[in-house]
């Protein structure tokens, strides 16, 4: 058994070295395989992300050969309208150009438009296009621009001020401009009148060539004082002059198209006001009518109410006069009680208060606080009247419903209604409200005092006319009994509406049939009346009628 030992080690020997030889034989083997599949592996994916980058390289070199660099793509455009031979296709670059924010494009097809050249004259477009040049900055819209603000053109809003802010930047070097500065001077359309700022400006203008303004400057010059206006100071433009640069071939057609444009402007509605303006009555516009923003025009006739004052706020009430009111107010109460029958006092706001973000911001206000706030206010703490002063259910619906004519110095019928509705909800719970009624519409085109003083029916016959039918009053809308209504101008529609909502009917009486004196007119009706109620309707802007 031991001879045999030696054998037996010799064999499990070579049986370890035989396995340890396979084992390393197979690890090496298959490290080989798998290092070869690794290199195929790396060279599959380096051969999918060479295909994959040169997918991307195409896609990138077929978009560089479909659309050049925005810049590129604009240049060539405006180069292909300015070669053009038909106007139609100029137009249809610029605009091309134009939706990619080119302002000159934009400019150059809002001029298109207004001139009808390539197209139908079209001025909603031709303001969109304009007004979006402007807004970039580009100057050659500046001029036209500034007319369509003085007329309000499209998507442009009528706006003087804004206007007066651009002639002022271009007047150094455009006698147009110089010219219209001159005749927003002599009116106070969206500057202060100014008649020696206004002469110069004339001046100015002639200097620089531009024709009749030598002959307006000799109209108004009767008008010019030995006194020296204070110093006008103009909003400025609300935009900041930005060049394009181009390359100078390019930059020279575009000038050269643009100038031709700009020569045969034809922007009709601006000429025709122009020339209805240099006809107007200078008295007019100096003494009674104030030209407001968005073609509002509001009452300054020192004659005829205080509505100016009022709205400046300089005027207030002193103690003792509003004392002298109450005690007179209250006695005409009693009176009124004593013959059986109610006494209100309605009062109507002024159309500057309710609307004053039309009003002229050269206009400085002192207060804010009218002395017919300051009155009301005392004589609710002082008296025992019963007083409905609508400035507040005014200043709620005016967003949403016009109360008062643009181009007259009333309310209209809707302003009127409030008026009603309010007393009828106070004195007797009808619950009436402006969001209920439906108003007939008898035209669309009327002109109001304030219009037709200045002569411009031609310009300011835009006013809605509303009319209350009597079928908007229901049977639970009704009180019995009559109204004794007494009242200046603004009675005149109230007494339509109230006779609806009262089964008597209105007794109506005029304050300037007895001399613009309430006392002495109620005074002649109490003896008659068969009323249980008085009204006294009093314009704000005739508050000193009171007194």
């Amino acid at each position: 058994m031991k001879k045999n030992i030696p054998i037996i080690v010799l064999i499990i020997s070579i049986c370890v070295i035989w396995v340890c030889v396979l084992i390393i034989g197979y690890n090496m083997i298959s490290g080989k395989l798998r290092e070869e599949d690794e290199i195929a592996q790396d060279s599959d994916d380096d051969d999918e992300q060479e295909d994959v980058d040169k997918d991307i390289n195409e896609d990138e070199h077929d978009k560089t050969q479909e659309k050049p660099s925005d810049d590129k793509a604009v240049d060539e455009l405006l180069a292909c309208a300015v070669a053009s031979d038909t106007a139609d296709k100029a137009l249809e670059y610029f605009e091309a150009a134009a939706e990619q924010g080119n302002s000159d494009a934009q400019f150059l097809a809002g001029e298109m438009y207004l001139q009808g050249k390539g197209t139908e004259t079209d001025l909603a477009k031709a303001s969109d296009y304009i007004r979006q040049s402007y807004e970039q900055g580009n100057k050659r819209a500046f001029s036209i621009y500034a007319k369509m603000c003085f007329m309000g053109c499209g998507s442009i809003s009528q706006d003087y001020e804004k206007a007066a802010a651009i002639f002022y930047a271009l007047s150094d070097e455009d006698a147009e401009a110089s010219y219209m500065l001159g005749l927003m001077h002599t009116f106070g359309m969206g500057v202060p009148i100014a008649y020696d700022v206004a002469e110069n400006y004339l001046t100015k203008a002639a200097e620089q060539g531009y024709d009749g303004a030598e002959v307006f400057r000799q109209t108004m010059a009767p008008w010019v004082s030995g006194s020296k206006s204070d110093d006008i100071e103009y909003q400025q433009p609300d935009t900041v002059i930005s060049e394009i640069e181009y390359s100078d071939d390019l930059a020279e057609k575009v000038d050269e198209y643009a100038k031709t444009l700009a020569q045969s402007e034809e922007y009709a509605a601006f000429t025709d006001e122009k020339a209805a303006i240099e006809k107007m009555d200078i008295s007019v516009a100096a003494n009674i009518t104030l030209f407001g923003k968005n073609n509002w025009l509001f009452m300054q006739n020192p004659n005829d109410g205080s509505s100016y004052h009022d709205y400046i706020g300089d005027n207030a009430f002193s103690e003792d006069e509003m004392a002298a009111i109450a005690k007179h107010l209250t006695k005409q109460k009693e009176e009124v009680e004593a013959a059986g029958l109610e006494f209100v006092l309605l009062i109507i706001p002024n159309k500057e208060i309710i609307y004053a973000e039309n009003m002229p911001s050269y206009i400085e206000r002192e207060s804010e606080i009218t002395r017919t706030d300051k009155l009301v206010e005392y004589l609710k703490n002082n008296t025992k009247l019963d007083i409905i002063y609508l400035k507040d259910i005014y200043n709620q619906y005016k967003d949403d419903y016009q109360l008062y004519y643009q181009t007259d110095t009333h309310y209209n019928m809707q302003g009127c209604f409030l008026a009603v509705a309010e007393l009828m909800n106070q004195k007797y719970q009808k619950g009436l409200s402006l969001d209920n009624v439906r108003f007939d519409i008898h035209m669309n085109d009327y002109c109001g005092d304030l219009g037709v003083m200045l002569g411009r029916q031609d310009r300011y016959s835009t006013d809605r006319v509303y009319f209350l039918p009597a079928s908007a009053a229901h049977e639970e809308d009704m009180t019995d009994g009559s109204l004794l209504l007494i009242g200046d101008s603004f009675s005149e529609f109230m007494n339509t509406e109230f006779s609806y909502f009262f089964d008597g009917g209105v007794e109506h009486i005029m304050i300037m049939d007895y001399g613009y004196d309430y006392y002495a007119a109620t005074k002649a009706a109490l003896s008659q009346t068969g009323s249980k109620l008085v009204v006294w309707e009093c314009a704000e802007r005739y508050i000193e009628r009171l007194k």
